[in-house]
């Protein structure tokens, strides 16, 4: 996490583990699962933060997403894409072992 507010910040952090549809220009989620959720240590500005963390997904398939929703205030009741302050993803592929 890179600070560029101009004043320390402490942020929170939710991971979710996505099934999504894409069609086109357009992303649905059909189902997610929250991972993880974590707060960063108060942040100097222009300053980063970084750190491990394992997951443990909780489905299968393929395309899954893994979505990293970072939140400046408080994280709301249904953390999405579209409320967070900032987002980042990767695709996983998950089979059953």
């Amino acid at each position: 996490i890179g600070n560029h507010e101009n004043q320390p910040m402490d942020y929170k952090i939710v991971v979710q583990l996505q099934e999504v549809e894409i069609s086109g220009n357009e992303t649905t989620v059909v189902e997610r699962r929250e991972l993880d959720r974590f707060d960063s240590p108060s942040i100097a500005d222009n300053e980063t933060w970084q750190t491990e963390h394992d997951i443990t997904p909780t489905m299968t398939g393929e395309d899954l997403r893994v979505q990293y929703l970072l939140y400046r205030d408080s994280v709301p009741g249904t953390p999405t894409v579209e409320n967070a302050y900032r987002d980042n993803h990767l695709w996983v592929d998950v089979s059953e072992v």
